[in-house]
C-alpha cells in the first residue's frame, strides 16, 4: 500500500514540481492501493505543484449532447 509521502516522492521522481500544470486521467484500480484512498492521491499530486501549480482532471457526465454544442 503506498502512502501520501511515497506518491510525493514517486511524482517528483517523474519529474513534476513546483508550479507544474497538470491534466489526470487515471484509474484508482491501476495505480493500486493508497492509504487514504483518492483524497490521499489529490493531496498528493496537490502537494507536489504547490500552490503555483494547476491539477486539473476531466470530467464527464456521461450523458450525450443532442447536437454536440454546450451552451449553458
Amino acid at each position: 500500500m503506498l502512502t501520501h509521502r511515497e506518491c510525493v516522492h514517486i511524482f517528483r521522481a517523474i519529474g513534476l514540481s513546483a508550479g507544474d500544470h497538470i491534466l489526470v486521467h487515471a484509474s484508482l484500480r491501476k495505480v493500486g492501493s493508497i492509504d487514504g484512498g483518492a483524497d490521499a492521491l489529490l493531496d498528493a499530486l496537490l502537494q507536489t505543484v504547490g500552490a503555483d501549480g494547476t491539477v486539473a482532471a476531466p470530467t464527464f457526465s456521461g450523458i450525450p449532447m443532442d447536437d454536440g454544442v454546450f451552451d449553458p
